[in-house]
């Protein structure tokens, strides 16, 4: 089970976001056709990107420079329509400090997008800014984490260094996704284990979008076994949409409506339906209505 997980890079990401971001009219007809009429590769690993192609994607950076990535209908903290608290941001590598028992410990406060995200460092380009993430307002569950009085009730031991959003070792990306994971699964003999598969999409994340995902997937061409469709939770309302294939214990894909990168934060009760119907194996299209089951009379 993997929520909004960066899979195969020539969809993920930045293309995706792209592609997203028009549709959802957050910038011009006339730079996206322009992106599309100089064949625009703005995939992670495309290091010979043309000028032209770049100053699109300035253009671009700059137009959703205020939108939160993670959830572009969410609040971008750091603006200031945001509480006055949201706005004392931390410069990258400031640090924080905390006495627990006598020791000091020290966490840092700020990171830089590329340590905070590292697939969408390239958003920052030319704009000029400070390279912190875009949006994020992690500072108060920062400070928390590192209370003594809660390390104490979440049985953390003295001699543990203080909690920071991000760990510090080395982080490498490889260009191979983690698409080879499912085509595995999905080969697999009669004689081995099978494994059932759900991947699910926040459908206003811009970070790993479900436009995205769904190019990974439809490109595969799995048979599909449950047409796209609608679920609800238990008082009718849309939950999102799933579509099932034919693959080695079978694999479900799921946009969950509403929700951002965490879908299990932007939308928990969607979440919960989604997860535990699909694990009891009773999730299932919600019902049309009698009118729609008509056919069209001439």
């Amino acid at each position: 089970m993997v929520g909004n997980g960066v899979t195969n890079w020539t969809y993920d990401t930045q293309p995706a976001y792209v592609e997203m971001a028009y549709w959802h009219s957050l910038y011009d007809t006339a730079t996206y056709r322009a992106m599309k009429n100089n064949s625009c590769d703005f995939t992670l690993f495309n290091d010979n990107m043309t000028d032209v192609c770049q100053g699109l994607l300035d253009k671009f950076n700059y137009a959703v420079k205020d939108i939160n990535v993670y959830n572009i209908l969410g609040t971008c903290y750091g603006l200031p329509e945001t509480p006055a608290d949201a706005n004392q941001f931390y410069k990258a590598g400031d640090l924080g400090r905390t006495m627990v028992n006598g020791q000091l410990k020290t966490y840092k406060k700020g990171f830089t997008a590329a340590e905070y995200t590292p697939w969408i460092k390239h958003r920052q380009s030319k704009l000029g800014d400070d390279g912190l993430p875009p949006c994020v307002y992690g500072i108060p569950v920062t400070d928390w984490m590192n209370s003594p009085d809660v390390r104490r009730v979440l049985h953390i031991p003295d001699s543990a260094p203080g909690w920071q959003m991000c760990n510090d070792i080395p982080y490498t990306i490889e260009t191979q996704g983690s698409q080879w994971v499912y085509e595995r699964l999905a080969n697999i003999t009669e004689t081995t284990a099978k494994y059932k598969i759900l991947k699910f999409s926040g459908d206003i994340d811009g970070s790993v979008p479900t436009w995205g995902t769904l190019g990974w997937i439809n490109a595969l061409n799995w048979t599909v076994t449950t047409e796209w469709s609608q679920f609800k939770l238990d008082d009718g309302i849309v939950g999102g949409y799933f579509e099932q294939y034919d693959i080695s214990g079978g694999f479900t894909f799921a946009s969950v409506h509403k929700a951002g990168h965490m879908v299990p934060q932007f939308q928990p009760a969607k979440a919960y339906h989604l997860i535990f119907n699909w694990i009891k194996d009773t999730l299932k299209p919600a019902p049309t209505s009698s009118a729609a089951e008509k056919p069209i009379q001439n």
